[in-house]
């Protein structure tokens, strides 16, 4: 039986394998590391011929059920917030994609911080996508929009 976040991992692949490159990682040495490598030249803003950057993938099974209850993503580290910080940094890019229920909501990570946040805050600071709608040019279009 494979893991919330391997069928996660699996979507993304359905939605944006075709027309992206999403390498796992695996990283024994430097666990703080993204799930992904992600790279891509389709669907990209116009101002930017090609866009790459890393993924860190979370999966909850629901939101509290009080709205205002802060979210505890799982797993989601200092190390990793971290590595996200200083990637952005230099540069770089690193989202974070989290599954809760039939929801996508897309994060520019280094902007997670302790991810101590209302359902509402989410709502509002992600790009927030339905898992069995969406096409493969909103999931790209929400990855781009928080480049930015």
């Amino acid at each position: 039986m494979r893991l919330p976040e391997q069928k996660l991992y699996d979507w993304l692949v359905r939605k944006v394998g075709h027309l992206t490159m999403l390498e796992r990682v695996e990283n024994r040495v430097k666990k703080d590391t993204p799930d992904l490598y992600f790279s891509s030249k389709f669907h990209c803003p116009p101002d930017r011929p090609t866009s790459s950057g890393w993924i860190e993938l979370k999966c909850l099974d629901a939101f509290p059920v009080k709205a205002t209850t802060t979210i505890k993503l799982p797993h989601w580290t200092n190390g990793q917030r971290y590595w996200a910080l200083r990637h952005k940094m230099r540069g770089g890019i690193t989202w974070l994609v989290v599954q809760v229920g039939d929801e996508v909501f897309l994060f520019n990570a280094a902007e997670m911080g302790a991810n101590e946040w209302t359902q509402a805050e989410w709502r509002s600071f992600g790009v927030v996508l339905n898992r069995k709608s969406c096409t493969t040019e909103d999931v790209l279009a929400g990855l781009y929009e928080l480049m930015f």
